[in-house]
């Protein structure tokens, strides 16, 4: 093989290994608490995308998926408690979520930011 060869293999392989650093964020980065102490709304991802919290009065649980640099939300067991009127509640629970420094970003069904959760751990 000659040496002009080996060079573009290895600016290739380099190139292949730069695009890997700029792919989005791993499904590490949902894991962990999220938000305030009950009853403030809060959640907890699991690595294996197991979902539970409170959305601010009844407490929610089930799984989800990591898409990418998104933690989609799949169908929640919710408690249907009386709340306070004056609760912060997140009602209907948002579709999706992803990261934004050290914030959870929750996200309806169109993309658009319904409210931010503070990173706990």
């Amino acid at each position: 093989m000659s040496t002009h060869r080996v060079g573009i293999l290895i600016l290739a392989g380099a190139a292949l290994l730069s695009l890997g650093g700029c792919a989005s964020s791993g499904s590490s980065d949902f894991v962990g608490s999220w938000g305030g102490d009950d009853p403030s709304p809060n959640i907890t991802i699991e690595d294996d995308g197991r979902v539970s919290g409170t959305d601010g009065c009844n407490r929610l649980s089930g799984m989800g998926s990591f898409d990418g640099d998104r933690f989609v939300f799949g169908t929640l067991a919710q408690t249907k408690m009386a709340c306070l009127d004056d609760a912060e509640v997140i009602e209907p629970w948002p579709e999706s979520a992803r990261v934004d420094g050290d914030e959870l970003v929750l996200l309806d069904q169109d993309g658009n930011e319904v409210t931010r959760l503070p990173h706990r751990d």
